[in-house]
């Protein structure tokens, strides 16, 4: 089945982007909009410093085709009944964030890009939470290594628990990501 991580930016995405790729799930590197996707490259000093270069017309309806099962895309599309409609049958992680901790982390963001923060709100994203096929994942429970909450995924994901979720976690955090580079 494809997963698809739903997100506040600033929220983690790339980072739990980094924990699918640890449990074999296929990065497609996709960043889905409303009107628009980017469809990014490995080279990530150029993917921070040139988004529009990778942007590409398509509504969301047609951008989620893009990718298949045992892969995954991320997005910030706010919530409406016609994209869970069409999200029946993928997998769904919502990554949630304190909305200070959001605004900090997207000003450090800012200084150092020079992009502005997204004219989303918080509350435009949680109205997912309703939504009955959803797994709900914390900024917090990533950073902090709550095993439990990251066994709690792989059982969302596959039904079971495959991989040590710790080694998982210490990996993804450790690895560079669209947003940090080590």
């Amino acid at each position: 089945m494809k997963t698809l991580i739903i997100s506040m930016p600033k929220s983690g995405t790339y980072l739990c982007s980094n924990l699918l790729s640890e449990f074999g799930i296929k990065q497609t590197l996709l960043h889905l909009n409303i009107g628009t996707y980017q469809q990014y490259t490995s080279d990530i000093n150029d993917t921070r410093k040139n988004p529009q270069k990778y942007t590409h017309q398509m509504k969301f309806e047609k951008s989620i085709e893009l990718f298949g099962d045992n892969e995954f895309a991320v997005t910030h599309v706010p919530y409406n009944k016609k994209r869970a409609q069409l999200l029946t049958n993928t997998k769904k992680i919502l990554l949630v964030r304190d909305e200070k901790e959001i605004v900090e982390s997207y000003q450090r963001w800012n200084e150092e890009t020079g992009r502005p923060m997204p004219t989303l709100t918080l509350s435009d994203i949680k109205k997912w939470e309703q939504e009955t096929n959803i797994f709900k994942l914390s900024f917090n429970d990533m950073i902090n290594k709550n095993v439990e909450q990251i066994d709690r995924l792989q059982n969302y994901l596959f039904n079971s628990i495959k991989f040590d979720s710790l080694m998982c976690i210490k990996n993804a955090i450790e690895s560079p990501s669209m947003t940090k580079m080590r």
